[in-house]
């Protein structure tokens, strides 16, 4: 005998048949293959497998309890990249800026670059970036007290 529990129904190929997957009596060493079939509420989400247990296949050995467990996810779009993500994850928000410029992702979060946030609905992310002015005018002002001090360097050195 087999006991499926779920929060949603669970289809399998019960040896290469398509089924719905139920609670009852199955054949000793029926092959059985949890299908890994998302069910969507709308565009940006959608219930998917968490946790399949034993697995999403298995052979019928003996009775045996199988837990099948969906959990929302949700769309996200990151510099128009887009990916589906379990609620509750955490992402980082990181991308690669030369000195001189700062990021910060702008969207549902507005964050710094290289922030972290759990995803508890749709995100979409923009990084925007902008002159870093203490960057640049530090570096103006190390390349500057840099050439002033070799060029007294070398006034020392002629004398």
């Amino acid at each position: 005998y087999v006991i499926v529990k779920s929060n949603y129904p669970v289809y399998a190929l019960v040896n290469g048949n398509n089924e719905s997957f139920t609670s009852g009596w199955y054949t000793q060493f029926d092959k059985i293959q949890i299908l890994n079939l998302t069910k969507c509420v709308n565009s940006s989400m959608r219930y998917a497998i968490y946790v399949a247990l034993p697995s999403l296949q298995f052979n019928l050995i003996s009775p045996i309890n199988v837990s099948v467990i969906y959990m929302p996810q949700y769309l996200v779009k990151v510099n128009n990249h887009s990916f589906w993500v379990f609620n509750g994850s955490k992402i980082d928000l990181y991308e690669v800026v030369p000195f001189y410029y700062s990021g910060k992702w702008v969207g549902t979060y507005n964050v710094p670059n290289n922030s972290t946030v759990t995803i508890t609905s749709p995100i979409n992310e923009t990084l925007e970036e902008n002159l870093n002015m203490v960057n640049i005018i530090s570096t103006i002002l190390l390349l500057t007290s840099s050439s002033l001090l070799v060029i007294e360097l070398t006034k020392t050195i002629r004398k």
